[in-house]
Formats: C-alpha cells, sequence, structure tokens
C-alpha cells in the first residue's frame, strides 16, 4: 500500500510546482530592447516572416504550454498615426489566429509604460494543436513585439501568464 501513497504525494508535488514550471525571472535582450519575465531560459531562434522579414523568437515551452515572445522591425517606417497603429496591430492579431487556424475571442486596447500602444487579446487556435491563446501586442516605433501564453484555459487566465504579460517593458 506504500506505492499508491507515494505515487498520490509525487502527482500533489507536481500539481504544487506547476508540472515542471519553473519560477519566473528576467530575461532582458540588448538588441531586441526589451526585458521580459519568463518561467526558464528560452529557446532564442530567428525566423524569416512575410516579406523577407526577421523575426526573433524567444519561448520556453512544454508539451502542454508555451510562453513566447517574438520581435520585428518593419522594413518601413511606421506612420506614428493613432489610426495606423490600431488598424496595424488589428491585423497583426488577425494573422495570429488565422496563421494558427484559431478564432478571436476578445480584444482590447492597452498602454505599454503609459506610452506605447497595444491591443491584449485573447482566443482559441487549432495549429499545431488545440490551445488557448492570450496575449498583446506593442509597437514601439518600427518595432512590432507579440507576447503570447498558450495552454489550457486555466494556464493562459493564470497568476504566472498574467505576470508574464505584465512584465514586458521595452528598452526604446
Amino acid at each position: 500500500m506504500r506505492a499508491p501513497k507515494f505515487v498520490a504525494v509525487a502527482l500533489l508535488a507536481l500539481l504544487f510546482v506547476g508540472c515542471g514550471e519553473k519560477p519566473l525571472t528576467e530575461y532582458s535582450d540588448g538588441p531586441g530592447k526589451f526585458k521580459v519575465l519568463f518561467p526558464g531560459s528560452p529557446k532564442v531562434e530567428t525566423t524569416t516572416g512575410q516579406n523577407n522579414v526577421h523575426v526573433k523568437v524567444f519561448s520556453v515551452e512544454s508539451f502542454s504550454w508555451a510562453y513566447t515572445l517574438n520581435y520585428y522591425d518593419s522594413p518601413i517606417p511606421l506612420p506614428k498615426d493613432p489610426n495606423f497603429t490600431q488598424l496595424a496591430m488589428t491585423k497583426e492579431v488577425e494573422g495570429i489566429y488565422t496563421g494558427l487556424k484559431g478564432q478571436k475571442a476578445s480584444q482590447t486596447s492597452v498602454k505599454l509604460q503609459n506610452q506605447y500602444a497595444g491591443l491584449d487579446h485573447s482566443g482559441t487556435v487549432t495549429k499545431p494543436k488545440n490551445l488557448n491563446v492570450r496575449g498583446r501586442i506593442y509597437i514601439v516605433g518600427n518595432r512590432v513585439y507579440n507576447i503570447l501564453v498558450m495552454g489550457s484555459a486555466d494556464k493562459v487566465k493564470g497568476e504566472t501568464a498574467t505576470k508574464f504579460l505584465d512584465s514586458f517593458k521595452a528598452e526604446p
């Protein structure tokens, strides 16, 4: 009878430590000009986006969730017009859900550091698998930042996800 008791204790221990999720620690990227709290050391890679734009991607992932941040610089100067900025961010959100075969549930305007326009959004995606998504997009000068948490509904609404999203700071 000791084995079932040990298994129960082990499962409870996993539950309390977040199923392998590490504590949030500050990560800063000089070239990316940002700071954020990640649950572990992010994997860093560069991909090519639309119009051959280089996208820098930072991610901490498990089999059931992911915390990601990516950024890219617009190849053309972005107008400083608030209406343009709002439209550009809305199109960015639409692109996320279209690309991941999903559906946006909500979108709200936010400000980063009381000066940079942003959008907070949530929804669901089916690619690469069925996941809930919660994220924020900011435009800082000519740079576009996407910060996302993907996982179960509880994961993306949880305290760690909120701290991750709230911790993002741009360093222009």
